[in-house]
Order: structure tokens, then C-alpha cells, then sequence
């Protein structure tokens, strides 16, 4: 990765926790603003600590329901439907960036656990529109016209699999584990 490319450049973070403070994911958010502004330092970059984006106990798992543009019912991911980051996406959308922006985000799975091909019309959707997301853990770039757009795009699918399988596991296990606990109350009385 190439610091130099991005010196002085302005970044903005998205945080998302699907539990909010005092549910058992009170340093999450914390955490994950914590090591963007990390890693901005070590790129050179200058974080808008104005335009923080984040979304605390707003899954990016579970789905809801909405009406598009067209009158049209839809499914999403919450936080791409309801959450802060729908903001931060009109304001692509409407040219608050004309230059490009710099997102800087833990991992891709932060953004997007949902269905994979979903999410990745989603990804794609935001570097076509100048974003170039920044994901700390293994220090990936992601931007349109990337010198390595081939890999960045199989990573990156690879990334959106594995996110959306690993929720929709756990999933499973926390709904076996909630019958196991009701079986036995009922077996209790």
C-alpha cells in the first residue's frame, strides 16, 4: 500500500455495532474510531473527526423492508436502509465529495453481512461514485481503477461471502442456543 499516495488527503470512519452501548459491545464503536484515527496517522491522512459516521446497535445482517424511488418494496441490510450510513451514501450520491473520499472502516464486514450479491451492487456502487474505502485490519484500498482491480474485486467477493456466512451461522447458533433455554424452562416448571 502506498502512504504517500494518500498524504494530506481528508478521510472519514464508519463504526457499526449491531448491539448499542450497554448491550455487551460497549467498547466496539469506541474500538473501531479508535484505530481509524490510528490509521489515518500512519497514512498522513486527516480524519474529519466532524463527519463521524456511525451506527451503533443497527445490524448490517438483518434485513427490512422499505419502498424504493420506483414505489417498489424492497429487503436491505438495516444499516443500508435505515442507518447513519444511508446518510453518508445520499451525500455521495448528491455530490458532497466532488473530489473523492477516503472511507475509512475496520473490515468490509462492518459495512456488509448481507446477502453477498446485495452487498457487493452496494460496494461497487460507492467506488464508481469516487469512494475509496480503506479497511484496517488487512490493509486493503478498494478504489475504481486500482492497478489491481482484478484481485481487489475476487478479495473483496471473498470478503462478502465469508461476512454474510459467518452471520447467517451465528444466526442459527444464537436461535438453537434461545429454544435450548426455553426447552429447559419449560422442562423446569
Amino acid at each position: 500500500m502506498e502512504k504517500s499516495k494518500y498524504q494530506g488527503q481528508k478521510a472519514i470512519s464508519y463504526a457499526r455495532a449491531s448491539q448499542g452501548k450497554g448491550r455487551g459491545q460497549d467498547d466496539s464503536t469506541d474500538r473501531q474510531s479508535d484505530t481509524a484515527l490510528e490509521y489515518c496517522e500512519e497514512m498522513g491522512m486527516e480524519l474529519d473527526l466532524s463527519y463521524r459516521i456511525l451506527d451503533e446497535g443497527v445490524s448490517a445482517y438483518k434485513t427490512v423492508t422499505y419502498t424504493d424511488d420506483k414505489g417498489i418494496q424492497r429487503q436491505g441490510a438495516k444499516n443500508l436502509v435505515e442507518g447513519a450510513l444511508v446518510q453518508f451514501v445520499d451525500n455521495v450520491k448528491g455530490g458532497a465529495f466532488p473530489n473523492g473520499v477516503n472511507l475509512i472502516i475496520e473490515k468490509l464486514d462492518r459495512m456488509y453481512r448481507d446477502d453477498p450479491m446485495d452487498a457487493l451492487s452496494h460496494f461497487l456502487a460507492l467506488l464508481k461514485e469516487g469512494v475509496i474505502i480503506h479497511t484496517i485490519i488487512d490493509r486493503q484500498v478498494y478504489s475504481k481503477g486500482s492497478e489491481n482491480q482484478n484481485m481487489m474485486l475476487m478479495y473483496s467477493i471473498g470478503n462478502l461471502c465469508g461476512s454474510h456466512q459467518f452471520s447467517k451461522d451465528l444466526s442459527k447458533r444464537i436461535k438453537r442456543s434461545h429454544q435450548r433455554r426455553i426447552e429447559r424452562m419449560q422442562d423446569n416448571e
